[in-house]
């Protein structure tokens, strides 16, 4: 008898996202879209518009091995009053697509 992967395994999550990656090719190969791969899964995912402006915010969506993805802790960081706090999740993102490795499309 031969289990069945579940979508969460990390074998099905692997084709997933190489088969998301493979409708991105496209952007990627005409130069509209960057995509960079990382072998580190990051504890939070993060959204965030301007934030190198006064007005800037970032959407911080924590992971949670319980929690299905809607119900995941979610925390809306808006400048001014969260500054350090925009420009830390800034400055993590810039640093970990500095050392992450950029994907081309196979021909």
């Amino acid at each position: 008898m031969t289990a069945k992967a579940s979508p969460s395994t990390p074998a099905a999550l692997t084709r997933l996202s190489l088969q998301h990656l493979s409708e991105l090719a496209d952007a990627v190969a005409k130069g509209r879209l960057q995509v960079r791969l990382t072998d580190m899964f990051p504890p939070y995912s993060l959204f965030s518009v301007d934030p190198d402006t006064k007005h800037g915010t970032a959407v911080v969506e924590f992971q949670n091995s319980q929690a299905a993805m809607d119900s995941r802790p979610h925390v809306v960081l808006r400048k001014p009053q969260d500054s350090g706090w925009v420009d830390y999740y800034a400055a993590e993102f810039e640093l970990n697509w500095a050392r992450a490795k950029r994907w081309v499309p196979e021909s």
